[in-house]
C-alpha cells in the first residue's frame, strides 16, 4: 500500500507540475514572444490609439514569465519533495 501511495504521490506531482508550467510557459510564449494581447490582464492588452503591444510590455511578460517559470517551479518541487 506504501508503494502504491508513493508511485501516486509522483504522478500527481509531476502532472501538476505540467499544469503549472504549461500554463506559464503558454503565457510567457504568446504574451512576451508572440506579442499576442493577454484579456484577462490589464498590463498586457493593446493601449488605445495602438495597433500592437508595445516593447516595454512584451519584455515585461518575457522576463515575468521566465521568472515565474522558475520560481513555481522551484516552490512547487521543494514543497513536494
Amino acid at each position: 500500500m506504501a508503494a502504491r501511495l508513493k508511485r501516486w504521490n509522483k504522478f500527481l506531482l509531476v502532472f501538476i507540475a505540467l499544469v503549472i508550467k504549461l500554463g506559464l510557459v503558454d503565457q510567457f510564449v504568446s504574451v512576451g514572444l508572440l506579442g499576442n494581447p493577454n484579456p484577462d490582464d490589464p498590463n498586457y492588452q493593446i493601449k488605445p490609439g495602438e495597433t500592437a503591444l508595445t516593447t516595454l510590455q512584451r519584455v515585461d511578460a518575457a522576463v515575468l514569465g521566465l521568472v515565474n517559470i522558475y520560481v513555481f517551479s522551484l516552490a512547487m518541487f521543494a514543497w513536494w519533495c
